[in-house]
């Protein structure tokens, strides 16, 4: 399988130069990607009234054919477009002078009545050379020919001769085969009406010449002339349709838009658009839509530092969210330019999917909902292109729980091109009053953008790669008991992998129950404790009842040990190559805390001795997300818990809450982002399961049954 590495830039995301950097490109290729003309200020529907004042044209307007005009005009011409063809003289010329000689040849042998008779043979000689000279000047076509289909789509067409276009009825040419047929029929009409003297005819040594021989096409179909004269003529189909003259009022407050207001109203707009992108003015047009990028840029960056402070610590994020605008802006700039019809096959909708799966669905909805918007002084109908693609983006967050599953990706696909289909269908009645005019295109368009959604899956993997982020899929993969850490985990300390086990489904139950990414904290609960793989016998789930070797080392040399297992499982992740989301696990599960153990034995030892704390200290950092400090909680409480002599309700419970207290005064929790009431829960759900694990049996009587 295709396996790509993560590719690493040398940037540092943490300094704050770069995040005016992302910042200032941000806006810039934003503002780039806005069309190069002004905007109409109206908005107006057909068959609504129009709600604003009195529309005066501001100059000379030449009214705009619309496209449905445009293409038929452009199909009338396809569909009664004469084609041309081109005729060659010196075929028939030819042929007609091999037959001439074949056929003096051959009378030579023959002693029949007729061809002694010279005035039958000079009616014959006639009657051939007539025959051969009308179907070679009338002309014969190919029927396998390119121009056959359109020959047969047009009653006339046109041959060149000598550099001359004539139009000629098409039913007048010959093809190889009528033109043998039509010459046969001539000679059994002259076989009958002529007497010959020894009664033989001369149709059987007619036959024995083979004339189909000398019957070949001699008129050829010019796709050249025919695409350039066809060509020429759409280009002359005029695109205009009138005209408004400045000062003419246009539509007055509270008419009806009907079809011919509307397709007035669309000229004056497309001309004032126009008109302003290349006046005097359009600097001033370049700083209006430099403030709206501005407006929408400042107001994402605002969300996300108010309320996923997480997202808003590194720049990285924030590239990575601009990136995924940037290159779904160029190509709906691309296509609106280009091919505007095709814009609703876009499939817009993968923004907030790339978002949800690296961050969160508020987060998601609410950027794809401003994105759209500023995409949407771009489109060509923009309360109909902003309605659709937002609900779209609205059913894809809602509806794809799971984007590791590609079933999920697929239905969630179905469920928005229905949602795109019906909300287009009812805006049409409510515009139009019918389906009559109901444009079918919009509809495999939004068919293809289905269809598109499921390119989601490999631009996930994709983004994953670029940018160091952790997919469920990959979280999902990484959970696999038999991936190669966690099989070796299991087979050197087995004791420390049913313990990970343990604080995996502590962990799960918790951040389930608080909100956060549950694959995320079982894939780091797993893999937390992977460093004591070195020196297992140290650890006491792996201790043996017989030898304890912390017997035989001083209490420093037992804390280093001890606190290695963090520095050799960050080796271990790095070798491996784990993402750094699941390193992090690693480096925070016990935080800056002290091996209170072999500290406390120190102290005991040496009463009154000063003593270099850092020997005994975890290197850190302290937990920084909740799903961190959920570890760190369950990791402390699954390991006092195994250190009870009897697993009592209340003892379970004072266990958990001295464990969790002690984690909150050494403020090891500070910097995740957890609130009071997360904490309750947190607390009350590792009673419940702690319970559930350690449960109470009841004591059966001794004795005999009876």
């Amino acid at each position: 399988m295709l396996r790509l590495k993560r590719i690493k830039f040398n940037i540092d995301w943490e300094d704050f130069r770069v995040f005016w950097v992302i910042f200032s490109v941000s806006v810039l290729l934003l503002v780039i990607l806005f069309p190069h003309k002004g905007k109409f200020k109206y908005e107006y529907q057909k068959g609504k009234p129009w709600m604003h004042q009195v529309l005066v044209a501001p100059f000379d307007v030449p009214v705009y054919k619309t496209d449905e005009e445009l293409s038929y005009e452009k199909d009338s011409i396809s569909k009664h477009f004469i084609p041309y063809f081109t005729f060659n003289p010196k075929i028939g010329q030819e042929k007609r002078e091999q037959f001439w000689q074949a056929f003096t040849k051959k009378l030579q042998y023959i002693n029949e009545g007729w061809a002694r008779d010279t005035v039958v043979r000079k009616q014959l000689e006639e009657l051939l050379k007539e025959l051969l000279d009308t179907v070679y000047s009338k002309g014969i076509v190919n029927i396998p020919d390119e121009g056959a289909s359109i020959l047969h789509q047009s009653s006339t067409i046109a041959i060149i001769r000598d550099n001359e276009a004539e139009d000629v009825d098409a039913n007048t040419l010959f093809t190889p085969k009528s033109a043998y047929e039509h010459i046969f029929q001539e000679l059994v009409k002259f076989s009958d009406q002529v007497a010959f003297t020894d009664g033989n005819s001369p149709f059987n040594f007619l036959k024995s010449l083979k004339i189909e021989k000398y019957i070949i096409p001699n008129l050829f179909y010019d796709a050249v002339t025919s695409e350039k004269v066809k060509e020429q003529a759409l280009s002359n189909i005029s695109l205009t349709q009138g005209m408004i003259l400045s000062g003419e009022r246009i539509i007055f407050t509270g008419d009806i838009v009907t079809p011919r207001h509307h397709k007035v109203l669309e000229s004056v707009k497309k001309e004032y658009e126009q008109r302003m992108g290349f006046s005097a003015n359009y600097i001033f047009i370049l700083l209006g839509q430099t403030i709206i990028v501005l407006t929408f840029i400042v107001l994402i960056n605002v969300f996300i530092s108010k309320l996923k402070r997480q997202v808003w610590r590194s720049n990285k994020n924030l590239a990575f969210i601009y990136t995924i605008i940037i290159v779904f802006g160029l190509i709906t700039s691309l296509i609106i330019k280009h091919r505007p019809g095709g814009l609703y096959m876009i499939p817009l909708a993968i923004i907030p999917v790339l978002l949800k799966t690296f961050f969160d669905s508020k987060l998601a909805l609410y950027i794809h909902c401003l994105v759209i918007i500023l995409f949407g002084f771009w489109a060509p109908n923009s309360f109909e292109f902003v309605m659709l693609n937002i609900l779209a983006g609205a059913v894809i967050v809602l509806s794809l729980s799971n984007t590791y599953k590609r079933n999920r990706m697929f239905f969630s696909a179905i469920w928005q091109t229905l949602t795109l289909s019906l909300t287009y269908v009812g805006l049409t009645l409510y515009q139009e009053g019918s389906l009559a005019n109901i444009n079918t295109d919009n509809l495999l368009y939004f068919a293809g953008n289905g269809l598109l959604m499921l390119s989601a899956l490999p631009l996930i993997y994709i983004f994953e790669k670029i940018f160091g982020y952790v997919s469920d899929a990959t979280l999902l993969e990484l959970s696999d008991t038999n991936q190669i850490l966690l099989r070796k985990m299991a087979e050197v300390t087995p004791g420390t992998f049913q313990h990970s086990l343990q604080v995996a489904n502590l962990s799960e139950e918790a951040i389930f129950k608080i909100g956060g990414n549950v694959l995320l904290v079982r894939a780091g609960a797993l893999y937390h404790d992977i460093g004591k793989i070195h020196n297992p016998a140290y650890f006491i789930e792996n201790l043996s009842d017989e030898v304890n070797p912390h017997e035989s080392l001083a209490f420093e040399e037992s804390a280093k040990i001890i606190i290695s297992h963090v520095t050799k499982g960050v080796e271990l992740a790095e070798k491996f190559h784990l993402p750094a989301q699941i390193t992090d696990f690693i480096k925070t599960h016990h935080g800056t805390s002290l091996a209170h153990y072999f500290y406390r034995s120190y102290l005991n030892q040496n009463p009154g001795t000063e003593v270099d704390i850092k020997q005994f200290k975890y290197p850190g950092p302290k937990p920084f997300s909740r799903e961190m400090a959920v570890v760190m909680i369950a990791d402390s409480v699954e390991a006092a818990t195994r250190s009870l002599k009897h697993y009592s309700e209340a003892e379970i419970n004072n266990m958990v809450d001295v464990i969790v207290n002690g984690l909150i005064a050494d403020e090891q929790l500070v910097d995740a982002d957890l609130t009071f009431r997360d904490i309750e829960i947190i607390k009350k759900t590792l009673k419940q399961r702690l319970r559930t694990i350690y449960h109470f049996r009841i004591e059966y009587p001794k004795g005999p049954a009876k």
